[in-house]
């Protein structure tokens, strides 16, 4: 958070006295060493057009009451800085100090091998021991510890002078007697000497360093400007006017419905089902990896279709004759238990149909089933339409809420209409001769069957594969059924009767519930929903659109951004990057 000292600062000589004032009020925080920075910024024609960072000095060793971890805070955040490689290094190098004990030689070396951006700063010379001016003066004349961009000696303001009240403009005017009349100071190269002539090299290698790094520069600010507009792109335009969130509204709604529509229908074109999705422990990990909506329904009438199929309704061919003798003693009971005025030549329509509406019930459950995962993927291919064509909050609360509402109806009307087609089955009724040609077919099958059996018997016995006439007649004869009673044969019609029917309710059945399911369901989807969503007015439309105010502050604050990197972008352009 930002710390704010009370007053303005009028001049230089404020400065300090705003630092410490800064600075108080971290320590009392309990920060001796804190990553927070103390802010001052000055403006005016005479000061340069310079940032300057001024770090705490690297420290050794701790006080009683000093924590030792302060040591490694120090050298961390001092780093920090060197290791920027937009920052001009300012090696302050006190003259008193043989610079080999100077530790800040070794890290600048290290942060800027080249030394492109490092600038030795000497500093106390006033104090220097007598007779080791010539060495000192070695250095700042780069003779000795040799740096690409040199030394430069100034003379600060000591804490005599600071305690005499000497202001900083005095300073300036001592520090330039210093430099011209003390010897051997005087000698130097005057440009190597002086707050004054500082100025001039900062800036200078700053220039070099922008010209270097200019380039770079352009394309941080481009990327920087690129991610900026999607942020803001992310966060969607402001709408102003009943006719910009109307023009809003409608074109999202088109996409939104555009995009169910046509995962429906199959129209594959759009980026949205190329969008993979792999948690295979979410729910949605019912359907594909995509959001191809009709290609998964596909599969799930595949899977229905086969497991009515499979499902044991009929009586097994190839099953022993102990079964057979088992279903017909059952179905003698069923016969007997729903006997009405029918002769016993005629079948019973009452049994027929309890018997089939037994087997029809059974199917129900599968019938669920599909209709429960027709519904789940249709609500999650809706959820991520709505995650892909991205609006406002306030309107994709709104369109969750119409969705919401639109699968309810139509679960209600799908389950009616679910029960209108159980309720059908149930009466067992058709036109199809199919019927007929498969109980003639399971009628002559055992006959079929025993042929083939005596076949086989004769081929192994006489080496011949064919029977004769008489032989067939026989056969016929034993199969006439003749001494069995008529509950048994009335059984055994019933049972080919019950099959050879199940077969042909099974076929439409499987049929009529995945198109059921299409003429209830997805041919009303898109349109319910589209109606509903279209069946708003301009106020409620103005609270669903409506920004919340962290998104308008955050709008406001990219735009304003938006505008400074452009100007960045002109200005470097300008120069000829």
């Amino acid at each position: 958070y930002q710390r704010r000292v009370h007053g303005k600062i009028k001049s230089i000589e404020d400065v300090t006295t705003a630092i410490l004032r800064l600075t108080e009020q971290i320590v009392k925080e309990g920060q001796l060493i804190s990553d927070d920075s103390i802010v001052i910024k000055l403006r005016g024609p005479e000061y340069p057009d310079l940032t300057l960072t001024d770090l705490p000095g690297l420290v050794r060793a701790v006080s009683d009451n000093e924590d030792y971890s302060i040591i490694k805070k120090i050298s961390d955040l001092v780093k920090r800085y060197l290791q920027q490689k937009r920052t001009i290094i300012l090696m302050v190098i006190p003259a008193n100090i043989d610079f080999h004990n100077t530790e800040i030689l070794r890290w600048a070396d290290e942060a800027d091998p080249t030394g492109e951006r490092t600038l030795g700063i000497i500093t106390k010379p006033d104090i220097v021991d007598k007779g080791t001016e010539g060495d000192v003066i070695k250095l700042l004349c780069n003779q000795k510890k040799r740096l690409k961009e040199g030394y430069h000696c100034v003379k600060g303001r000591n804490q005599e002078d600071i305690n005499n009240g000497v202001s900083i403009k005095q300073g300036l005017e001592k520090e330039m007697k210093f430099f011209s009349q003390v010897e051997p100071w005087n000698s130097v190269n005057k440009n190597l000497c002086g707050t004054n002539n500082l100025k001039p090299r900062l800036i200078d290698i700053l220039k070099k360093l922008i010209t270097r790094e200019l380039p770079e520069v352009l394309k941080e600010i481009e990327g920087l400007y690129r991610s900026t507009q999607n942020e803001l792109n992310e966060l969607g335009v402001s709408l102003t006017t009943d006719f910009s969130r109307r023009d809003y509204y409608n074109n999202k709604v088109k996409d939104y419905i555009y995009l169910l529509d046509s995962s429906i229908k199959g129209n594959y074109e759009s980026k949205f089902f190329n969008e993979l999705y792999n948690d295979e422990t979410d729910k949605e990990a019912i359907i594909p990896k995509n959001n191809k909506l009709r290609a998964h329904l596909r599969i799930l009438d595949d899977v229905f279709n086969e497991s009515i199929i499979r499902y044991e309704d009929v009586e097994d061919p190839e099953a022993n004759e102990e079964k057979k003798l088992e279903r017909e003693k059952k179905m003698v009971e069923q016969i007997k238990s729903n006997r009405g005025m029918e002769l016993s030549i005629f079948p019973s329509y009452q049994t027929f149909k309890n018997i089939v509406g037994g087997h029809v019930t059974k199917w129900e459950p599968f019938a669920e089933d599909i209709k429960t995962q027709y519904f789940e993927a249709l609500q999650i291919v809706s959820n991520r339409a709505l995650v892909h064509i991205k609006c406002k909050p306030g309107m994709d609360k709104h369109i969750n809420e119409i969705l919401g509402k639109v699968i309810e109806e139509l679960k209600t009307e799908v389950d009616s209409a679910l029960k209108s087609v159980m309720e059908s089955e149930l009466q067992p009724y058709t036109l199809s001769p199919k019927v007929f040609e498969l109980k003639e077919k399971a009628r002559f099958e055992s006959m079929i069957k025993e042929l083939d059996r005596r076949t086989k018997e004769k081929e192994r016995e006489n080496k011949r594969d064919n029977i004769s006439i008489p032989e067939v007649k026989e056969l016929i004869r034993n199969l006439m059924n003749v001494g069995e009673s008529a509950e048994v044969l009335q059984a055994r019609d019933m049972c080919m009767n019950v099959d050879a029917y199940i077969i042909v309710s099974k076929d439409r059945f499987k049929d009529n519930i995945p198109i059921t399911l299409n003429r209830c369901l997805l041919e009303q989807f898109t349109k319910r929903l589209s109606d509903k969503l279209s069946n708003i007015n301009d106020s409620d439309l103005a609270k669903k659109l409506a920004d919340p105010e962290h998104i308008i502050y955050r709008r406001n604050c990219l735009e304003e951004k938006l505008k400074s990197l452009s100007k960045g972008m002109e200005v470097i352009k300008l120069i000829g990057y």
